[in-house]
């Protein structure tokens, strides 16, 4: 079977979608179909391009079996909304030229954001006479208008007019969340069956519970009795990571001396974040870069409680992949999330962690010092969270339910197609 796949981000990128779709292409490519990627140069969460790479028309390569064709793309330093809107209209375009020189294929599998790429796979469905599978990373335009990057409504309606547009042209719908499939179900969307329910997933082989005192500590000094709280990711609009540097600053006396914030990893609002954690002195708080695939485990293990913090706006409109690598760590979790959020149903499902509401800083230390203070509470959070990834979410399950989910999609259009012809 012959399969392509449209994704801004692919591997090298370390963080965010590109580091899934990467492991779809070539989980499938193994199982012998003839896969090829659709992608961009690689430049997330940094918004530069990653060193050793230069923008070319329509540069092909081959990795593990999968053909990339890299697309040129409009990289703006500082995404504003207009400027990521010319970001992600630059991928729709060059993408359908990128898709468009290539043979004929089985199926065409796209991922958004952006949504307009929807446009792009229906556009190259219909040349190529394949179906088109649709997959939801973030709810698009929902996720802007919730975080006030786009108030303009005839740029709203459009974008409205196009995500219903997609919904219905596509064969089949991915959604990574329950939440995900409730919202489009809202909006109207027909044929539920179209809708497929399949989460990112974790190695549970390499992200595992591990030793606290590592390499990791010792590399960067961090003491035996130093309680540490990682944040690791994209540094963006919609996570909200000023509640954790405004927390982080209430740490002043007694036992919260012992706590240690450790901010990792790269985006749009990193520079922000720097310049106000030297603002305001915060000596308990470190940046670090984004960690190669072969520290991050280290990183995980080293860490006391593992934060995740979003704007009070962030509900259903996505939910972060860092969720499941978290709790196959075995360590607690701590999130400043709206408590109908995705982020807080998945952890009191998974009773993993604590949720406190966001953008309040001083609930945020509070959990802190529970976890510090009742070391064994952690402890059972963090087993259980492993279970729960365990069962739900381990790599090898959810990529067959991916696999069969396309199977699905193919041999559906085929018999709709002889059925045609019959």
């Amino acid at each position: 079977m012959k399969i392509l796949i449209i994704s801004n981000n692919y591997k090298p990128e370390l963080t965010g979608p590109g580091v899934y779709i990467t492991d779809l292409a070539e989980y499938l490519s193994a199982k012998g179909e003839e896969i090829t990627v659709v992608t961009s140069y690689p430049h997330y969460p940094h918004w530069r391009l990653y060193p050793g790479f230069r923008q070319r028309l329509f540069e092909r390569s081959i990795d593990k079996g999968v053909r990339i064709i890299r697309c040129p793309i409009y990289i703006p330093k500082s995404p504003s909304t207009l400027k990521r809107m010319g970001y992600d209209l630059s991928f729709t375009l060059s993408s359908f030229w990128g898709g468009i020189l290539r043979e004929r294929f089985d199926l065409i599998y796209c991922v958004s954001p952006p949504l307009t790429i929807g446009l792009t796979a229906e556009l190259l469905s219909r040349f190529k006479r394949c179906p088109f599978i649709f997959h939801i990373m973030d709810l698009i335009p929902d996720t802007a208008v919730a975080l006030g990057m786009l108030r303009n409504k005839l740029i709203l309606n459009i974008l409205k007019l196009i995500e219903g547009h997609i919904y219905r042209a596509s064969s089949g719908i991915v959604v990574i969340s329950p939440g995900f499939e409730e919202n489009l179900l809202r909006k109207g969307l027909k044929g539920k069956k179209k809708i497929a329910l399949l989460p990112n997933w974790v190695d549970t082989s390499i992200i595992k519970p591990s030793t606290r005192m590592n390499g990791f500590r010792e590399k960067y000094g961090i003491a035996d009795d130093e309680f540490v709280v990682t944040y690791a990711g994209n540094m963006g609009n919609k996570q909200g990571l000023e509640t954790l540097l405004q927390s982080a600053g209430l740490m002043t006396d007694g036992n919260c001396r012992k706590v240690r914030f450790l901010m990792v990893g790269e985006g749009a609002r990193k520079a922000y974040l720097l310049e106000y954690s030297e603002r305001c002195n915060l000596e308990n708080v470190m940046f670090l870069p984004l960690q190669p695939p072969e520290v991050f485990p280290d990183l995980l293990a080293a860490s006391d409680a593992l934060a995740i913090t979003q704007k009070k706006s962030v509900t259903d409109i996505c939910i972060p992949s860092k969720l499941m690598t978290s709790c196959a760590s075995g360590r607690p979790l701590l999130a400043a999330v709206n408590e109908n959020s995705e982020t807080a149903k998945f952890i009191g499902q998974a009773g993993c962690g604590i949720v406190v509401e966001p953008e309040n800083p001083p609930a945020l230390k509070t959990a802190v010092m529970k976890l510090l203070n009742t070391p064994e509470l952690g402890i059972e959070m963090g087993k259980q969270g492993r279970l729960y990834v365990e069962k739900n979410f381990a790599r090898e399950k959810i990529l067959e339910n991916y696999s069969r989910f396309i199977y699905e999609i193919v041999e559906s259009n085929k018999q709709r197609t002889l059925s045609a012809l019959g």
